[in-house]
Parts: C-alpha cells; structure tokens; sequence
C-alpha cells in the first residue's frame, strides 16, 4: 500500500493518505500534538464530484485520537498513522511527502495520488 504524506506548514498540520482512502490527521493543538485516524475512507468513486467535502464526511464516523506530547511531528508518528490505517509500512520507495501552505493544492495532491494508485 503506498502513502501520501501532506505537510501543511501554514497550518502545522500533516495529513496521511492510503492509496485505500485511509486517512490520518497530525495537528498541534497548542499543548500537544493530536493524531486522528479517520476509520471511514475517502470515497474513491466521488474524486471528481465537486461538491464532495470528504473531511465532513470522515468527521461523520468514527475517529480514534493518540496525543503525542512532542515539539514536531516525527517519522514515528507519521509511520504510525500508516500502520494504524492498516497501510503496513514498507520503506520509503512506498511513500511520497510534499509541502504545502495551499488547501487547494493538497485537494489537488490526493486526487491524483487516489488517481494514480487506484
């Protein structure tokens, strides 16, 4: 299973995809750092439907949350939102990281990775 790795640096966020539609969130909350795996999927056949919010959609199911009292997201954390998904981690050739400021652009970036790998 392969991973996008989303992170946001306006917003000190990072956010884990699965080529299944697995989803993990990484946010500071201003004393810790909170980890919330999303057990609902990206819906692979709604991609191109615009209307489609899946972050209300996944807030709608249930979430499981770790708290991690750490200054910055590390590797083990993200590795862990990956094994959590059920994404067993495989090395690094199986997982892409970028950097965006942009919520747009990071739409974008799922899209076509769920594209790519489905």
């Amino acid at each position: 299973m392969k991973a996008l790795v989303i992170k946001d640096t306006k917003e000190d966020e990072t956010i884990i995809i699965l080529s299944d539609g697995g989803v993990s969130s990484i946010h500071h909350t201003g004393e810790y750092y909170l980890a919330e795996y999303f057990q609902s999927r990206i819906d692979l056949d709604r991609l191109e439907d615009e209307s489609y919010q899946f972050w209300e959609e996944l807030a709608d199911g249930k979430v499981y949350c770790e708290e991690y009292p750490v200054e910055s997201v590390t590797e083990e954390m993200i590795d862990e939102s990956i094994n959590w998904l059920g994404g067993i981690y495989q090395g690094e050739e199986n997982k892409k990281t970028v950097t965006t400021e942009d919520p747009e652009e990071y739409w974008n970036q799922i899209k076509t990775f769920l594209q790519e790998n489905n």
